[in-house]
Formats: C-alpha cells, sequence, structure tokens
C-alpha cells in the first residue's frame, strides 16, 4: 500500500514539473472573429511543446513548422486577398485549436495616449464624447468592423504576448468604444468595402 502511495506522489510530482505550455495555443492576438490583413503574407505564432510539429490550416493553405528549444513556433501564411468568413485550424500532437468567423480585410493599429482613450460616450469621462453621442449609438450597425483591446500594461521589457482587455464584434455600437477605433475602420470599410479590424 505505502509503494501505491508513493507511485502516485511520485507520478503527481512529474505531472506538476511539466510545461504550462505542453498544448499547442496561438498568441492571445490570434482570436475567433478577427481579421487578418489582405495582400500581404500573414504570420501566425504561438507556444507548444519543444520539438513539436504544428500545422495551421487557414482558407485553401496548410502550413507546418516545429517549435524551438524554447516551444515557440512560426508558420507564415502566403498572401490572400480581402474575404470570409474563414476558420482557422491550428493543430499540435496533443490538441488542435479552432478559430471561427476570421475575415482576410484591413488591420489597423492604433497607439497613442489620451486621443485613443476618447470614447463615444460623455458618461464615460468628462472629457470624452462626442456631440451626438445618442444618434452615433443608435444608428451604429457594423458588423464587418472588429475591435481588438490591449490592456494598459506599461513594461520596459519586450513582452513575449499581448494583455487582452476586450474582443469584440459591435453589431451594435457602444458608448464605452474608443471613437477612432470606430470612425476609421468605418471609413475604410465604407471606401473599400473590406471587412476592417482595429488594435489598440
Amino acid at each position: 500500500m505505502i509503494k501505491v502511495f508513493k507511485g502516485l506522489f511520485l507520478a503527481g510530482l512529474l505531472l506538476a514539473a511539466l510545461p504550462v505550455f505542453a498544448v499547442v495555443r496561438p498568441a492571445n492576438l490570434f482570436s475567433e472573429h478577427m481579421v487578418l490583413q489582405r495582400n500581404k503574407p500573414i504570420p501566425v505564432w504561438g507556444i507548444g511543446k519543444p520539438g513539436e510539429k504544428v500545422t495551421v490550416l487557414f482558407n485553401s493553405l496548410k502550413v507546418s513548422a516545429k517549435t524551438d528549444k524554447s516551444g515557440k513556433w512560426l508558420v507564415r501564411l502566403k498572401e490572400l486577398p480581402a474575404g470570409g468568413p474563414f476558420n482557422m485550424e491550428i493543430r499540435g500532437k496533443m490538441n488542435t485549436v479552432f478559430l471561427k468567423d476570421v475575415y482576410v480585410g484591413e488591420v489597423w493599429i492604433c497607439s497613442g495616449q489620451s486621443n485613443m482613450d476618447m470614447t463615444v460616450a460623455k458618461e464615460d469621462r468628462y472629457w470624452c464624447g462626442v456631440d451626438n453621442e445618442a444618434e452615433e449609438v443608435a444608428g451604429a450597425n457594423y458588423p464587418e468592423i472588429r475591435v481588438f483591446d490591449v490592456d494598459y500594461k506599461p513594461n520596459n521589457e519586450i513582452q513575449k504576448d499581448v494583455v487582452v482587455n476586450g474582443k469584440s464584434v459591435p453589431r451594435r455600437l457602444s458608448g464605452i468604444f474608443r471613437r477612432l477605433l470606430i470612425s476609421l475602420p468605418r471609413t475604410c470599410m465604407t471606401n473599400t468595402k473590406f471587412h476592417s479590424g482595429s488594435s489598440l
């Protein structure tokens, strides 16, 4: 009986010692409802078990790579025209990740200070808001615009991944949405008819 308990205890220690990234997963940037840049090679990366084969399937593309000694992997999909919705499948030895409702279109990266904090709603903060807030919120219906909000985490060191503050498909515009994240993709979408994604 004592030997059995020792065996269980040892098995528990071995499991606890396994790396937390034993299963394949993409970086936090890659998620359902995302928009990938059209007409440019598309890098997709993440982590897994060192030496593991990772295969990414997207639309009609299939690309594989092996993770390095630290478990990092990177594949590059060839450029694609605007379109969707597509599914992305990321296969590892132990698991498969499915990402649904993925589009290829225009991607805008927005960065700044208070200008990036300006929301549509006035009630969020006294200096925020637009004059026609009620009209903007009531008349907004943009299923083609996707927003990826990166959390505010200042750091002097290069980070391995982003901390996600929110991901959304704004079919109905919310007052807390950043003004520029809506107006810029909306203008682009109106002029080009492509799906648009904003990342803050």
